[in-house]
């Protein structure tokens, strides 16, 4: 998701008072603290509580009382392969994952560098396949998903080989582009959905198949021909997306294909609370 320009990068502390009450607290982070642009593209922090931030002109870390920052350098073979960072994940394994403008890059933690990581594709497809906007890592840190301007990959992380999925998707239910943001991971139905332009998706991880519009609607009562964007999972299990034809917003129940329905403009502000 982007962030406007200038309004970059906000830390919040939360510091209890006499009273017992917290007092949120906010430091912005800009290119003079040294991120390397403008403009943040996402975020993410490890463990070691280092926040990872991608930006249009650069990755950088904010270490707690420095920020480091690394770019791009084609006489480097183990710099960024883009100066865009646009996504960041850990793999079940530890492992730090790039989704840059122009390929993936691994961060290789003993020498502080990357692995790089290109999807070839056949003529024009070729360079728009390196465009990766999401990535999504395999429980078992064997796989990334990979969302491109060319379409869906499956990288294989042991020697970086990626497979399109474009084909196989779109037999769920016809030609589907997967729109940025719109991955997200199902550990009960042990799948994966992709909100598309033609609709929702579910990988099945059992099967190795795609679900989709095609399948019997009284079974799959989720599906629908109309674009859907940005799938996510709540604590409970449940799956929420947006119903982008119906401006509505939908709720998937936990372990079924059943779904609940909210319009998307209101007189007043909604908030559902889970019972």
């Amino acid at each position: 998701m982007r962030v406007r320009p200038h309004l970059l990068l906000v830390i919040a502390l939360a510091v209890p008072t006499r009273t017992g009450a917290q007092t949120a607290f906010f430091d912005q982070i800009t290119q003079t603290e040294g991120l390397p642009a403008e403009q943040v593209l996402c975020l993410h922090q490890t463990p070691d509580g280092f926040v990872w931030i991608g930006t249009e002109n650069g990755l950088a870390r904010h270490e707690g009382n420095a920020i480091r920052v690394f770019h791009s350098d084609r006489t480097d073979p183990h710099s960024l392969p883009n100066e865009q960072v646009q996504d960041i994940v850990s793999d079940a394994q530890g492992r730090l994952w790039f989704a840059t403008a122009g390929g993936i890059a691994r961060y290789r933690r003993q020498t502080g560098d990357f692995d790089r990581y290109f999807i070839h594709a056949e003529g024009v497809a070729d360079v728009l396949a390196d465009r990766v906007s999401d990535l999504l890592p395999e429980p078992d840190g064997s796989g990334l998903w990979a969302i491109t301007e060319a379409g869906l990959y499956r990288v294989t992380t042991s020697d970086g080989h990626a497979e399109p999925m474009d084909e196989a998707m779109n037999a769920s239910g016809g030609v589907a582009k997967v729109f940025r943001h719109s991955v997200v991971a199902d550990s009960i139905r042990q799948g994966v959905w992709f909100g598309t332009e033609h609709g929702l998706r579910f990988f099945d991880r059992r099967t190795g198949s795609f679900f989709g519009p095609k399948h019997d609607p009284q079974a799959w009562n989720c599906f629908h021909e109309g674009p859907a964007s940005c799938p996510n999972m709540a604590a409970d299990g449940a799956i929420w997306y947006f119903d982008i034809d119906a401006r509505e917003l939908v709720r998937i129940l936990p372990g079924t294909t059943d779904v609940q329905r909210w319009p998307a403009f209101r007189t007043r502000p909604y908030a559902y609370t889970p019972q």
